[in-house]
């Protein structure tokens, strides 16, 4: 009987050691995905000024004081996001007088 028990405290033990160690791996591959993910994004291009929308000198400097005020609204916004990009170009379109789809 106490060989049984001493089994089964045994068992419980490495339990949850393998549960440990498959949540440190879970978490290993969750960061790795993310760095995956983040490095995709930067590649994606340069998203500070869309040509397709920003034409002459009057559009770069909407676009320019969009963007400010868009920091200024959404300071915990990283400027990298898209986002970001969506807020920035909604106000740009306002400042245009466009409105937004």
């Amino acid at each position: 009987m106490v060989q049984k028990e001493v089994l089964d405290g045994v068992g419980e033990c490495l339990a949850a050691e393998e549960e440990i160690v498959i949540q440190k791996l879970v978490e290993a591959l969750a960061r790795d995905m993310a760095v995956e993910v983040a490095e995709a994004r930067a590649d994606t291009g340069n998203k500070t000024m869309p040509t397709n929308v920003v034409h002459s000198k009057r559009d770069e400097k909407l676009w320019s004081r969009a963007k400010a005020a868009a920091r200024k609204q959404y300071p915990y916004i990283s400027e990298d996001s898209d986002r970001f990009y969506r807020i920035v170009m909604s106000i740009y379109q306002n400042m245009k007088g466009k409105k937004p789809k």
